[in-house]
């Protein structure tokens, strides 16, 4: 048995029958992987969790909480049902909002907490589509 990864709990139902269940730990089963993508495109940062109760899940860009879509607002990225974050424009951060960074998954819940592996999310300009594109069509 180890208290850190789980914890039992037994009450007593109003028969008097003895009722068993069992917390376990939020554990990230699919941690999100680097990514690159062209500014005004869509991105995915994927991430996916297990434990009981349901946790909850926070992601962090550069080590702080990261602002997610309430509502309309179409440049934050949206926290999907399943733990994933979803950019439906990525912004380059010019004259608008960068979303390039560090982003890590957090997911909590009163049995623990789990915290994913960091992944990038890199912008690609002109210059590394160019190169990009060189390097693949002389492979």
């Amino acid at each position: 048995f180890n208290a850190f990864n789980s914890l039992h709990i037994i009450s007593v139902s109003s028969s008097g029958s003895r009722v068993h269940a069992q917390e376990t730990a939020p554990r990230i089963v699919h941690h999100p992987a680097d990514v690159v993508v062209k500014v005004g495109n869509p991105a995915t940062l994927s991430c996916r969790v297990d434990g009981s109760p349901v946790p909850t899940i926070e992601w962090l860009r550069n080590g702080q909480p990261l602002e997610t879509a309430q509502g309309e607002e179409q440049l934050q990225p949206i926290v999907l049902s399943e733990g994933s974050i979803f950019f439906l424009s990525v912004g380059g951060g010019r004259r608008g909002q960068s979303h390039e960074g560090v982003y890590t998954c957090v997911a909590r819940s009163r049995a623990g907490m789990a915290t994913s592996r960091n992944a990038t999310l890199y912008i690609a300009d002109k210059s590394f589509l160019s190169l990009t594109a060189a390097v693949c069509l002389s492979a």
